[in-house]
């Protein structure tokens, strides 16, 4: 970040300046596919949506792990430490 390109970024709250960061260094693993793509920020930008769907689907199954651990009956102490949280 840094052109003339990037100047709005300026103009927005800090931590959304962050987030971009961080949405940036997660795709930067797929650099040599999209940097040899038609249009490169589309393509960073399908690469940012499917890292965030694999995120999405990790924490859905922890979810879905947890709240099945918390339908057990005998797991009452376990239950008990959950809901303190």
């Amino acid at each position: 970040m840094g052109s003339k390109a990037d100047d709005w970024i300026s103009g927005i709250d800090v931590v959304s300046q962050q987030n971009i960061k961080n949405l940036l260094t997660l795709i930067i693993q797929h650099r040599p596919h999209y940097e040899n793509s038609k249009d490169p920020a589309v393509s960073q930008l399908w690469f940012v949506a499917i890292e965030l769907f694999s995120r999405i689907e990790i924490l859905e199954k922890r979810i879905e792990s947890l709240e099945n651990l918390k339908s057990r009956p005998y797991d009452l102490s376990l239950l008990d430490t959950l809901d303190n949280y």
